[in-house]
């Protein structure tokens, strides 16, 4: 049975030659948009580089799909279900974020939809109503910050949200994949080690991404030459922390070989 368990969590690897190359296709593409948008950007290509990081994201769609269908996602597991429809919100929001460059609030709503799927998703030791109303707190702690200096509204607060429940994934997941040193690790309590630290390392990722963001902005509220440049290197920074994060979350999921009973 623990062979079982070790087998299934490997990464995807099969004996089927078409599966192994769909696998090498899918790393060939992502890596070779990530290059190719990052050229655009450098070249101030902008609506050609947002064309590219689209694709990037839905390139990764679709590689959730076929995976879906080849058996080889664990969507039998509540807390892979869970983040097989955050990546598809994440889509979603990058339609108005990336694709179309605008209705902002409508793409920072379903982030915040997909952070909430994802701690949904995450396995502690506390309750879930404990660890709802911790963030909870925090949430309206960072609500009446912003509303102390007056730049509160829908689309700022939909933001701190996001941002408070990233920032809380990320200490979960760390835990949990940390927690799994100490333990014997078991597919039906723990999910695979491996599994576990790729999620948590994507969710760091995404929080670099986030918090890169930010960075692009500092030129707003700190005037000066370094500002400027932080910012403009945080603004390439965005998307090489944001698409391998999508990756990581997503092969977080994939298993060995063909659907399990």
């Amino acid at each position: 049975m623990r062979e079982n368990f070790t087998r299934r969590a490997e990464l995807p690897q099969t004996n089927s030659h078409r599966a192994v190359l769909l696998w090498t296709l899918y790393g060939v593409l992502m890596a070779g948009l990530l290059a190719a948008f990052t050229i655009c950007d450098f070249r101030e290509q902008i609506l050609l580089a947002n064309r590219l990081k689209f694709t990037s994201i839905g390139v990764n769609t679709v590689a959730l799909v076929w995976a879906l269908v080849a058996g080889q996602y664990l969507i039998r597991e509540r807390r892979n279900g869970l983040r097989a429809v955050a990546l598809f919100f994440t889509l979603a929001a990058d339609v108005f974020l990336i694709l179309l460059d605008a209705h902002y609030l409508a793409g920072v709503l379903l982030f915040c939809v997909v952070e909430t799927l994802y701690f949904l998703s995450i396995r502690r030791p506390l309750k879930l109503w404990i660890r709802a109303l911790i963030r909870a707190a925090i949430f309206l702690t960072g609500l009446a910050i912003v509303a102390a200096v007056g730049a509160l509204d829908v689309l700022t607060g939909a933001s701190v949200y996001s941002m408070v429940m990233l920032s809380a994934n990320v200490v979960e997941a760390m835990g949990e994949a940390k927690g799994l040193k100490r333990e014997e690790t078991n597919e039906s309590s723990h999910g695979s080690k491996l599994q576990t630290i790729l999620f948590a390392v994507g969710l760091a990722l995404f929080w670099l991404c986030d918090a890169s963001v930010g960075l692009r902005n500092l030129p707003s509220y700190l005037p000066g030459e370094a500002a400027n440049l932080l910012a403009n290197l945080a603004g390439y920074a965005i998307w090489w922390f944001y698409l391998p994060a999508q990756i990581l979350i997503f092969l977080s999921g994939v298993v060995k070989g063909s659907k399990h009973e």
